[in-house]
C-alpha cells in the first residue's frame, strides 16, 4: 500500500487528501491486501449447445477433457 499512500501524499488539496485517506483506511480495515504470487485462471464451463460466434472464446474439443481437470488451457477467440 506504500504506493497508493506516495500518490495520495502528492495531492495538493489538504481537504481531499485528508477525505481519501479516510476512504482508504475504511477499505484497508475490511480487506486484507497483500502479494499474490498465484496466476489466476478464470474457471471455464464447457457449454457444447451453444452456438459459436464472433467474439466467442472456446476451446477445442479434443482439450475439453483438460479445461476441467485443471491442466494445461487452452483457448481460442474466434
Amino acid at each position: 500500500m506504500a504506493k497508493i499512500d506516495d500518490l495520495i501524499n502528492k495531492i495538493d488539496n489538504r481537504e481531499l487528501r485528508l477525505l481519501i485517506e479516510q476512504e482508504l483506511s475504511k477499505i484497508q480495515r475490511k480487506r486484507k491486501f497483500g502479494l499474490v504470487f498465484e496466476e489466476h485462471m478464470p474457471e471455464c464451463t464447457l457449454l457444447f449447445d451453444i452456438p459459436v460466434r464472433r467474439g466467442c472464446t472456446v476451446a477445442p474439443k479434443a482439450n475439453a477433457t483438460r479445461l476441467g481437470g485443471g491442466g494445461g488451457k487452452l483457448l481460442i477467440t474466434i
